[in-house]
């Protein structure tokens, strides 16, 4: 009876708010003046459902997003001090304690007062290395580089080492050397394996490029050096790397060291480093040191790593401090004079002053050797070059080797010779470990290269949507695996990891140079969609091929709105079942749905444009891990699918579509200000200046107050940020237009500035990760001189510090310093950064590299475009202007903190130093007493320590939430949709067969997918265990891909329960649905060279791992199928009697 009882209650309450909203909408037809409440609507219904979200658990046969209790509590990593891993040297000391003093800042000459040559008493060794740095695009594109300038060093090099049995010389660039090694015949082939295996040339680094170190993800990273690794395994097995080469890239990354670490590299060359943390490390003669990871107890990660001393790369820096000296010894420059020839008298007294420089060198070392890079960038163009080199050193190293007296033994060598040298006379052991980043760079004075992490934006972004792309094409046509595109594969791999190079990504070329860049990564986007064309069309069983909507954030395609009805295949990448919000436009003013899931239909509006001849229609749906699920889109709609529409600050809505949607249109003296969301998780916006004033979520409430500024560029460039003077706020009298649409899927704001930015706030009225997060959808469009900031200052009592990623991998931990000044204290951000006191964390994630900041106590700010008027005279010789249309995303993540629980703090659970007592988990130190942790200082503090105390400096090594680890894969890789025609699939048809050439399990019958004649969703992998991410699932063969896997490290200072899968869970064999089966080895090194060669140890967090993942019988070879154009290419394959797609 009561359950009777409460089912008519409810039938009544029903029908009730039904006539309410059906009555309230003839109203608001009939009277434009009439308004729906909105914000009253939301609370009302907020406490109805106590959440007003949507959970499709079962809406389409799959199991939703719901999330289920956790039998266990999930692993998790607690904050630790940075010297936890005991690290002789740690680099956020060093920034602590050096003076950072801009006198003589850069000069060597000054650099070193005193400093005595090592004495003839104690034994040098020399290694004399010829090396070219060849950049793949700068001043030049790379085609004009290889014509004008590689071809011909790399010719008169190996022409000299095979003629000269002593010489020796090193290459760094596979992408350079691959061009070349095709055009030689086989005997010029046959002539460079002879000079691997004589150890008389070696491959430095093996990477496709030398890469930029921080703006890029270490996705992309280590898809380089498997590009360049793999190609020298397939052509050149002989010139295995064995060493790390960075001389060039602004700032350097540990992030690097471990992917070289994990390739199989044994030891790294560096260069480019603040010359007062240089300086220092020269002084301590800590030159040569272990490079550890900040997360690592062990030691495991170490990696032999040397720093160059003095200001460049170049030959004229590199022979010793003096670089006058050093640059009449650079025999490269055409009008050099030749010793040779002018009496063995000058020529000792040659040998005897350099000798001097050599030994200054090698004070700085503890190691008893040096190496002497003799190059520059583009060496050894002309034949004359190589031969001046050889004979003028080759008469000062007669010289010295033939006089005892001077205990000197110099050779020509390569950098592995320097490298096995140290290793023989200075076991590992002896050497130091440093942990830290080498951000930010400066060369001189107060010239921090900080502009180049935001740099031409629109072509980071560029990177972002095609490293995305990539990826989802290698897990796809893992599983297609049709050998036809694999050169189409190939190009997309080499194109992304070309614009990785550290004139690349990092906007320091050429305007011509970019857009070649630009040009080619085009291209192999298109290659990459062909590719998914075909294998969604042979999975699927498509009769045509389906055709690309869009790309969800970038607006390099123009969406074409879809012309009726038809199949979106939804392509979930992750492996992991996903709960998220699509968007199709639809062309005229005919409405449509999408059959079996809520959805909303809204003005079709995209980065600053209203189109009045379309509508989107957008939906949410449950995608299970790693599948393509169709979904129907068809003609007629529900009244309550459409949304709300109101307008502030003059905004007119067309009147067209005034007819098909509610709306309201607020005066400027009546507006009020506008809430989205729910109680849950929501927002405030100012409906004046358009910004944010408050942002909530799961009760945890923040003050904010969001802005664009602008600082002065004048004396800014390419690489370097020096603002002069005060940020000016932009936009501070201007009235943005405002739309703001609301519906059952989502709600959102669209801001617009019409001279330099729109913003789009959205927040997804979903269940689950999707749902906990303010995104932010951009399109800058800056048209005047300097650098655009959006800053949010908070209430958050951070203390101006502020956590950054390294290559979206890796947490630093930044604080302000006045001695570094504004563009000292920006920071690369990848893809993350936070601010955080004890109690709350408030994150970025961002889809694009930027410049970060914490400038002010509680601030958290984000570069997101820059136009400068001039050249900032490193090299580029012009400043930064013609700025495109440049898309992108923020999302906002709020978050609680528990209490710190850190099994290595002290008793009373403090995790830093300092004289007082701690109780609740001060993570840093301080001279008073602490409850629930100090944030720094000698008085008494409430709460959870951000670092600071006398004695230790308390910084410590943070992680991600397991929330914003989700919430950054689904915004980095996000769903994939293609749209197809509608086609006849009856319900219980026989089994289809045309699946079996993959050997894929058949997708379950579900009669949704009959009833509607829809094919059936195909799932190809199982679930992941919460802590392991599918960075990548690289093709090799039709039975082979490299599966690339990274265990995260989610801190336990934040909620776990953020993730429905099954702890126990591990990664094997069953983890892929394959009709027979396939075999996954253990962990193994990065590198083809070394695929054989196991780690011998299971990954823990935060560490990558590679495992070769065999494939049963390959697939019938298919022919290749053209990209797909405009509307699609309508192309029909037929069957063959085996019922395979041929």
């Amino acid at each position: 009876m009561r359950k009777l009882y409460r089912l008519t209650i409810g039938a009544i309450c029903f029908c009730f708010v039904y006539i309410l909203v059906v009555t309230s909408y003839q109203k608001g037809r009939q009277d434009p003046d009439h308004h729906i409440d909105i914000e009253q609507f939301i609370d009302r219904r907020d406490e109805r459902s106590g959440n007003s979200t949507v959970n499709l658990e079962g809406s389409d046969g799959f199991q939703g997003l719901k999330l289920q209790k956790e039998e266990k509590e999930p692993t998790c990593l607690d904050p630790m001090l940075a010297t936890s891993n005991s690290a002789d040297i740690q680099v956020s000391t060093l920034v602590e304690e050096l003076s950072f003093e801009l006198e003589n800042g850069g000069s060597e000459k000054t650099a070193f007062p005193g400093l005595q040559p090592l004495p003839f008493s104690e034994p040098l060794r020399v290694f004399l290395v010829p090396h070219t740095h060849c950049d793949p695009g700068w001043l030049e594109t790379f085609h004009w580089y290889y014509e004008k300038k590689v071809r011909s060093i790399l010719t008169w090099l190996y022409i000299k080492a095979s003629d000269t049995p002593d010489f020796k010389y090193m290459y760094a660039e596979v992408s350079f050397f691959s061009v070349w090694w095709d055009e030689q015949e086989d005997d010029v082939r046959e002539g460079m394996k002879k000079l691997a295996l004589e150890g008389r040339f070696e491959f430095v680094q093996g990477g496709w490029v030398q890469t930029d170190e921080a703006n890029t993800h270490y996705f992309a990273m280590t898809n380089e050096m498997f590009d360049g690794h793999q190609w020298l395994s397939e052509n050149f097995p002989e010139a295995i790397p064995r060493s790390g080469w960075a001389i060039d890239p602004f700032g350097l990354s540990p992030v690097m060291a471990y992917v070289n670490k994990i390739f199989g590299l044994t030891a790294m060359h560096i260069q480019r480093v603040h010359y007062s943390i240089k300086n220092h490390l020269a002084k301590t003669r800590n030159l040569d040191f272990r490079w550890r990871q900040s997360w690592d107890k062990t030691g495991i990660t170490d990696i032999h790593t040397h720093l160059g001393p003095f200001f460049s790369y170049s030959l004229r820096n590199t022979c010793g401090p003096d670089s006058e000296v050093c640059k009449a010894f650079n025999y490269l420059r055409e009008n050099q004079k030749i010793v040779k020839g002018k009496g063995v008298k000058v020529a000792e007294t040659n040998a005897k002053e350099i000798l001097r420089q050599w030994r200054l060198k090698a004070a700085l070392h503890q190691t008893g050797a040096v190496f002497i890079e003799l190059g520059d960038d583009f060496s050894y163009t002309l034949k004359e070059q190589t031969q001046k080199i050889y004979d003028n050193y080759k008469i000062i190293m007669d010289v010295i080797n033939n006089d005892p007296s001077l205990n000197t033994k110099v050779s020509w060598g390569v950098l592995s010779d320097y490298f096995e040298w140290v290793r023989d006379n200075h076991p590992p052991s002896t050497l130091p470990s440093l942990s830290g980043d080498f951000f930010t760079y400066a060369d001189r004075q107060a010239d921090y290269w900080s502009g180049y992490y935001t740099s031409r934006p629109f072509y980071k972004n560029l990177d972002r949507v095609m490293e995305t792309m990539l990826r989802r094409t290698e897990v796809l046509y893992s599983f297609y695996r049709d050998n036809t595109h694999h050169s189409t594969l190939n190009n997309a791999r080499q194109t992304l990891s070309l614009f990785q190079h550290h004139d690349g990504i990092t906007g320091t070329a050429r305007g011509h140079v970019v857009e070649d860049y630009g040009g080619r990564l085009f291209n192999a986007w298109n290659g990459c969609r062909s590719i998914l064309a075909a294998a969604t069309k042979h999975l699927l069983s498509l009769e045509t091929l389906p055709t690309t909507y869009r790309l969800g954030f970038n607006v390099y395609e123009k969406d074409t709105p879809l012309n009726g009805s038809g199949i979106v295949v939804i392509y979930n990448s992750l492996p992991r079942d996903l709960l998220a919000v699509h968007s199709v436009a639809v062309k005229g003013t005919e409405l449509f749905e999408v059959k079996d899931t809520v959805y909303q239909i809204e003005p079709n509006y995209d980065y600053g444009k209203m189109d009045r001849d379309s509508s989107k229609v957008v939906f949410a749906k449950h995608t299970s891990p790693v599948s393509l699920t169709p979904v129907l889109l068809d003609n007629g709609y529900e009244d309550s699918a459409r949304v709300w529409v109101e307008t502030y600050n003059s905004y007119r809505l067309d009147e067209k579509l005034t007819e098909l949607f509610w709306n309201r249109d607020h005066p400027p003296e009546k507006c009020r200000h506008i809430k989205i969301g729910t109680k849950r998780v929501g927002g405030t916006i100012d409906c004046r200046s358009g910004q944010l004033l408050s942002i909530w979520r799961d009760g945890t409430q923040m003050d904010i107050k969001q802005n664009i500024v602008l600082y002065d560029a004048t004396n800014s460039g390419a690489y370097l940020f020096r603002p002069i003077g005060e940020d000016v706020m932009l936009g501070e009298k201007d009235r943005p237009s405002i739309l703001v649409l609301r519906g059952p899927v989502r709600h959102r704001v669209i801001v617009r500035f019409d001279k330099y930015i729109t913003i789009s706030y959205t927040i997804n009225m979903v269940e689950g990760p999707e749902g906990e997060y303010i995104d932010m959808e951009l399109l800058t469009t800056l048209n005047r001189f300097g650098d655009m900031v959006m800053r949010f200052q908070t209430d958050i009592k951070n203390d101006r510090t502020i956590f950054t990623d390294l290559n979206g991998h890796t947490l630093q931990e930044h604080r302000y310093k006045d001695k570094l000044f504004t563009q000292g204290n920006y920071f690369p951000m990848p893809s993350m950064a936070f601010i955080q006191d004890p109690s709350r964390r408030l994150t970025i994630l961002a889809t694009e590299p930027h410049g970060a900041a914490s400038l002010f106590e509680g601030s958290i700010e984000v570069m997101l475009d820059r136009m400068t008027p001039k050249d900032d005279k490193r090299g580029l010789a012009g400043g930064l202007n013609g700025n495109l249309a440049t898309p992108g995303k923020l999302r906002l993540l709020l978050e609680k903190r528990n209490q710190v629980v850190n099994t290595e703090r002290d008793e009373g659970g403090s995790t830093g130093g300092g004289d007082g007592e701690a109780e609740g988990g001060s993570t840093g130190g301080g001279d008073g007493e602490a409850e629930g942790g100090s944030t720094g200082g000698d008085g008494e503090a409430e709460g959870g320590s951000t670092g600071g105390g006398d004695g230790e400096y308390g910084y410590t090594v943070e992680f991600p939430s397991q929330l914003s680890h989700l919430v950054q894969q689904s915004l980095l890789h996000h769903p994939y949709l293609s749209f197809s025609k509608r086609e006849h699939h009856p319900p219980n048809s026989e089994q289809d067969h045309s699946l079996e050439g993959v050997g894929l399990l058949q997708p379950l019958p579900d009669p949704l997918y009959s009833e509607q004649r829809l094919p059936q969703p195909v799932q190809l992998m199982g679930k992941f265990p919460c802590d392991k991410e599918l960075v990548n699932l690289r093709y090799v063969n039709p039975g082979k891909s490299f599966m690339v896997t990274r265990t995260l490290g989610s801190s336990c200072t934040m909620d776990l329960n953020h993730c429905s899968h099954d702890i126990t869970q591990v990664v094997d064999d069953s983890t892929f649905l394959v009709d027979g089966g396939v075999t996954i080895s253990p962990p193994h090194l990065f590198s083809p060279f070394y695929q054989d060669t196991q780690t011998g140890h299971e990954a823990g967090p935060m560490e990558l791992e590679c495992r070769t993942v065999s494939f049963p019988v390959p697939p019938t070879t298919l022919p290749p199928i053209a990209p797909p154009a405009g509307e699609g290419d309508d192309t029909e394959h037929g069957e063959n009697e085996e019922g395979e797609i041929v």
